[in-house]
């Protein structure tokens, strides 16, 4: 009797670990995103191509789904959701936000939603 609460307390502890580390990695794949599709547009804007493009481009390519992106003298700043696989019954979103651009240039106004595919 005792081995079965003990193997049932194991498992739960296995179970809700997983699931800990589930959220985890979905919040590290939303700002690996964001940051990789900051850079992106950032270096998009600088060959004179649309930002916000490149960095949903990128953000898909990275597991990632662009929320908002603007750009604004040379500094692009994003907003990423990436989702996480099934924990607990449901899926769990996590939000990052990221800019890049030359350095000592700072944005003037807050992000604007992406017009983009969801």
């Amino acid at each position: 009797m005792l081995a079965m609460c003990l193997g049932g307390v194991v498992l739960t502890v296995a179970w809700v670990s997983a699931g800990a580390v589930g959220v985890a990695a979905t919040q590290h794949r939303a700002a690996a995103a964001a940051d990789l599709s900051a850079l992106a547009g950032a270096a998009a804007w600088q060959d004179g191509r649309d930002p916000c493009a490149a960095a949903d481009a990128l953000a898909a390519a990275n597991g990632g789904r662009l929320v908002s992106c603007r750009q604004d003298g040379g500094v692009v700043l994003v907003e990423v959701a990436a989702q996480s696989p099934l924990l607990l019954g449901q899926r769990w979103t996590s939000v990052r936000t990221a800019r890049a651009g030359p350095v000592g240039v700072s944005m003037s106004s807050p992000a604007r939603p992406h017009a983009g595919p969801s």
